[in-house]
């Protein structure tokens, strides 16, 4: 690696720790200068302003969770298990990069265009950050006609996510993940069973 390629992988590494830690408007390029222990003027030799390194720093972020999810293969071969091992697998990469899921999880809300373009530029980002394309192929024939395979995966969506963010929060171990795939498992059944057809409400 060359001098001037340790320079910009160090300038990196601190912005999205910085960003991951504080949100884009609250890290300033002051601060990233001096953890980096460098100076404000070699940040801007490689980056024409805060926003275009906020981007790279972006660009870095995504990519190497892509790289970790391509080595996601999946153990079951049915939808709702896979779908809980795509789950377990969020759940651990956010626990062990939390800078980086962060500031995904802000440019998903502030930056709705950055994150477009690198959809485009990364085909495969779909289906490391939505597990929807994982849906594609469960059989709907049994739903009530009230409902659609749409309706389905948005409810079920809701609920892992909250079911993921808990998980996140509550600070769960790797091991303890692996217990709860079969949770994850019902949860999704439970909900496919109360929109199935001639399922009895009780509300």
């Amino acid at each position: 690696m060359t001098k001037k390629e340790q320079t910009m992988a160090n300038i990196m590494g601190v912005s999205i720790s910085l960003f991951g830690k504080h949100g884009y408007d609250k890290t300033s390029t002051n601060e990233i200068a001096k953890m980096a222990s460098i100076s404000k003027g070699l940040i801007f030799k490689y980056y024409s302003s805060k926003t275009a390194l906020y981007y790279a720093c972006l660009d870095q972020v995504v990519t190497d969770m892509l790289m970790d999810v391509d080595s996601l293969h999946y153990v079951e071969k049915d939808s709702i298990s896979r779908i809980s091992e795509m789950v377990i697998w969020k759940t651990k990469y956010f626990q062990t990069h939390p800078q980086s899921m962060q500031m995904i999880l802000e440019a998903l809300q502030k930056f709705p265009e950055v994150i477009e373009t690198l959809v485009h530029k990364h085909p495969t980002l779909i289906k490391s950050l939505w597990v929807e394309p994982l849906f594609q192929e469960l059989d709907d024939s049994t739903l009530d006609p009230r409902y659609t395979k749409q309706d389905f995966i948005r409810f079920v969506m809701y609920a892992i996510e909250g079911m993921q963010s808990t998980m996140i929060k509550q600070g769960i171990t790797s091991t303890a993940c692996e217990y709860l795939k079969e949770d994850i498992i019902t949860f999704i059944k439970i909900i496919k069973k109360g929109m199935e057809k001639n399922h009895e409400s009780n509300f």
